[in-house]
């Protein structure tokens, strides 16, 4: 039975979750057999939720009749949380990108002087307030505390979803044994063209769990609080998120160099 077990969790984080649900039935008594029961459940529910995953029903039913686990009120659903400020020149962009992927979109404003926030509210975006602190953790977690789904992806109004990342977040979406996942960042470097870029992949898609928060002034991080809650961490492959904030004519806009040198300054 504890190999079995064993079997059973590895090939959960191999993302052969109906495979663990077979080995599973020979792990009657180990410990932790219902640990990898509620991983199971909770995935199999998600898949229906978010998929309309036919054999997940079915999968789900016969999880529930060997270990009987509860579905814990995981779903799979979605927040994209995004902080702003006089972004009238792309943030639809931004949000056009989110459509039919996103289940709440959680727009804070820092201070707008433009149609930010209208543009926000045709989109349906829930709308927070908040007086710029110098301090993007602090309005990054005040954009957490407004959303209710059970994942966040942390974007920002000058990038967009590639038109071919749907699939691989919605498949990320039915695994809560992770407590996050890395997408791949493509930053167009000039103005005139998109072959100039250069790619890093930090972590945007992660779970909204008690305690999870921002820390840092500039260039903010959430893996920090992540790693406390004792779950791994994967690349997902198949999204891309595209950034459009470091072209030549983006920086001289926003002033965003002197803005971050400022900020680090401080930090």
């Amino acid at each position: 039975p504890e190999l079995a077990h064993a079997c059973a969790h590895a090939l959960c984080y191999l993302q052969r979750e109906p495979e663990a649900l077979e080995v599973l039935t020979y792990a009657r008594g180990s410990e932790g057999f219902e640990q990898i029961g509620q991983i199971l459940t909770d995935h199999f529910v998600s898949r229906v939720f978010v998929q309309g995953d036919d054999l997940a029903k079915v999968l789900l039913d016969q999880t529930s009749n060997l270990t009987g686990c509860s579905p814990s009120g995981f779903k799979g659903t979605l927040a994209a949380c995004l902080i702003v400020r006089d972004e009238e020149t792309s943030l639809a962009r931004c949000l056009s990108s989110l459509a039919g992927i996103v289940d709440e979109i959680v727009v804070v404003d820092t201070g707008s002087r433009d149609k930010t926030v209208e543009i926000a509210a045709t989109y349906g975006a829930k709308i927070g307030h908040l007086v710029w602190q110098d301090d993007f953790a602090a309005a990054r977690n005040e954009a957490i505390k407004l959303a209710t789904s059970d994942w966040i992806l942390w974007i920002d109004a000058d990038e967009e979803l590639s038109s071919t990342s749907a699939g691989a977040i919605r498949q990320a979406l039915t695994r809560p044994h992770y407590c996050g996942f890395y997408i791949p960042i493509v930053n167009f470097m000039a103005d005139d063209s998109d072959s100039e870029q250069y790619m890093h992949a930090p972590l945007r898609l992660f779970r909204n769990l008690p305690g999870v928060a921002f820390t840092g002034r500039v260039h903010e991080q959430v893996y920090p609080s992540l790693q406390r809650c004792g779950l791994p961490t994967a690349t997902l492959s198949g999204a891309t998120i595209l950034h459009h904030g470091y072209r030549p004519s983006a920086l001289e806009e926003k002033q965003k160099l002197d803005r971050f040198l400022k900020l680090l300054e401080r930090e």
